[in-house]
């Protein structure tokens, strides 16, 4: 079971979780419209949670976008997305 995306992982401590979304949030079914609301609303729980992340001393943010960038991954935000971004 997951709270908007967010499945806590069986710990002592309160931050850790995992995040879900599309198939494994909601099960087989929908379309690519309905896997781009799922993710909406799991990057949303995901930048609720960096301030608890952040206290735990992880990096947060900027940690996450240095990993993508060293990956050579592009990352799209809502807003590039919307603009149309090829």
């Amino acid at each position: 079971q997951h709270d908007k995306g967010r499945v806590p992982l069986n710990t002592d401590d309160n931050a850790a979780s995992v995040y879900v979304t599309g198939w494994l949030k909601r099960g087989p079914s929908g379309i690519i419209g309905t896997n781009l609301m799922d993710a909406k609303e799991t990057v949303s729980s995901i930048l609720q949670d960096i301030p608890i992340f952040e206290q735990k001393n992880k990096r947060g943010k900027e940690a996450l976008y240095e990993k993508f960038h060293s990956q050579k991954t592009t990352v799209v935000t809502w807003d590039d997305y919307q603009n149309g971004i090829n």
